[in-house]
Parts: C-alpha cells; structure tokens; sequence
C-alpha cells in the first residue's frame, strides 16, 4: 500500500491560533504557498500552486489506495479541501485515507510537536529552525512600513521563499523519518481518530440570532 506524505505551507490574514484550522482554511485570504511531497521512501519534491501537478503526485492522490500521511493532518486536510479544492484543479480526499503521524506519536506520549518529538527521538532528520522563521515571515501580512497589510510576495524576496520551500519539505523529511518509530493507532483508536475528525469537520449548530440577541441583554446589564 502506497504512502504519500504532504506538508502544506500556507498564508493568511487570519490568526490560526486565536481563530482554529477551519476558519483559517475557509477565509477567502487564505492561500497556498507550497505543498511538499513524497512517495514512501522516494524523493522530496515541492510544488508550486502556479505550476502543474506532477504526474505521479496526480496518481498518488487518484490511488484510493495510496494513504496520506501528514503532521497534524487536519490542517492538511482542510487546507486540501477549503482551499486546494475551490482555488485550483484539486479532488477530494476521503477522510479514511488521511493518516495523522502526530496522533500516532501522542498515543506513544511522545511529542505533539514535530521538533521535540524528533529531538526526543533522536532521529537524523531534525525540524530547519531558519526555514521557520522565513516561514514565519511570509505566512502573514506586514505588519509596519508603507505595505503595512500586504503580503510578502515571491519576487520581492526570492531567498525567503527558497528557505520556505526548504524548511517544507524538510518538515516531510522529519515526519517520514519519526514513522518507523511510532506503532499505528489499534483499531479502537482508528475509529476514535476518525469520528473526531468528522464530529469537528460536522461542527456544533448554534441559533446564532439567539447567541446575538443573549448577548444584547447581557451587554445592556453592564
């Protein structure tokens, strides 16, 4: 059974950590920078949303046999299907094949962060902590000077995004080198992994005219 593992490099307007992965992948502002990949032990590649997928990353994704493995793959899977899928020539990906290397590593009480669950591993393929910071740079918008609110773009800074594509498919690199360590999820933790996953995807029903007018009255009371 073939494995294909991704890692997505993104930017947005919205705060991932104040907002959660499903209103970061469903703002309009939220785009692709690039998406590393691989084929089980094959090379690292990268591409590029303004360039053509290739062939066998095509047939990868078709396979409905092929797995595929991520780091915290619920961002990979939103991002595939919020944005990959309304922006560019993408397809669906059935929740059953997405596989989550850091869910494996939690259920051995190992790191849920890629760098210090390597570190503590002990493996040859460490997190690029320089790439990160250019990550860092280019995954929000300016925040000073005359572009304040503007995105850095690639040919303003060709370097920085040489780091980014580096630092990504370093990440594929690292979580490909952590799975011979980690055991796969027992089948009543597949099971428990999946309905998270589609109980967060289903989300909460909220009357939202309710919530507005509750907190009208509480806001009148103050």
């Amino acid at each position: 059974m073939p494995t294909l593992s991704i890692d997505f490099e993104t930017r947005s307007r919205v705060d991932i950590k104040t907002q959660g992965v499903y209103r970061y992948a469903e703002d309009p502002s939220t785009d692709v920078l690039c998406l590393a990949w691989a084929i089980d032990d094959g090379p690292v590649q990268i591409w590029l949303p303004d360039t053509v997928m290739p062939d066998a990353l095509v047939a990868a994704l078709l396979d409905e046999t092929c797995e595929v493995r991520a780091w915290n793959a619920a961002f990979e899977r939103c991002i595939w299907r919020e944005v990959l899928q309304k922006k560019y020539v993408a397809w669906p990906i059935a929740l059953e094949r997405w596989h989550d290397t850091a869910a494996e590593a939690a259920a051995m009480s190992l790191p849920r962060a890629l760098g210090k669950c390597a570190e503590v591993l002990g493996i040859t393929e460490q997190k690029d902590e320089e790439g990160n910071r250019a990550m860092r740079r280019l995954c929000a918008p300016r925040t000073a000077g005359k572009l304040k609110g503007e995105f850095i773009m690639p040919d303003e800074e060709p370097e920085t995004y040489a780091k980014l594509y580096a630092y990504c498919m370093q990440d594929v690199r690292t979580e490909r080198a952590i799975v011979p360590s980690l055991r796969r999820l027992s089948p009543t933790e597949r099971r428990v992994y999946l309905l998270n996953e589609s109980m967060n995807d289903r989300g909460v029903r909220l009357d939202v005219g309710l919530t507005v007018a509750a907190q009208g009255i509480v806001d009148e009371g103050l």
